[in-house]
């Protein structure tokens, strides 16, 4: 008769061994993918709520912080006050971090986090950033997206100085 600690790493070891074969199984394959579009069907809120709570651990942060921040831009991105759009679509606001800040292979690390920006000020915002010193004139136009973007960057510059 095996002991415990034998049971428990022979089920360890056939698990192991099981898992890598049906791997490799085509028709296994297909019956997991059948079962798994099923369950997202069955459920699309808990699988959008999951996906979206897997996004802000990538930016190293929680969806509460999201939630404020959206309220704290009363719902709308933080340099163009609209909505994200995208054909005809209204889309969730992205995260705006300092790319300076982190490394390639995360997303952020949750402290270069700046606001919540519409996929268009983001594009444009991180263009901005990488030419920005030689871009930006001493004298921008007032009330202009230049001029509400280079204000927001410096609302944040303190964040990453070093």
């Amino acid at each position: 008769m095996k002991t415990k600690e034998e049971l428990k790493e022979y089920m360890k070891v056939y698990m192991h061994d099981r898992h890598q074969k049906l791997k490799t199984d085509p028709e296994y394959k297909a019956y997991r993918a059948k079962l798994e579009k099923e369950k997202r069907d069955r459920m699309p809120e808990f699988y959008r709520a999951r996906e979206f709570a897997r996004e802000m651990k990538k930016y190293g942060t929680t969806v509460e912080w999201y939630l404020a921040k959206l309220i704290e831009q009363n719902g709308l991105c933080a340099l163009c006050p609209h909505l994200s759009h995208q054909r005809g679509d209204i889309q969730r606001l992205q995260v705006d971090h300092d790319h300076k800040c982190c490394d390639l292979k995360t997303k952020s690390c949750g402290k270069c986090l700046r606001g919540l920006l519409c996929a268009d000020c983001n594009m444009l915002l991180g263009y901005l950033e990488r030419f920005l010193p030689s871009f930006i004139s001493p004298k921008v136009e007032p009330n202009t997206w230049l001029y509400r973007a280079v204000k927001y960057l410096e609302a944040y510059a303190w964040q990453n100085a070093k």
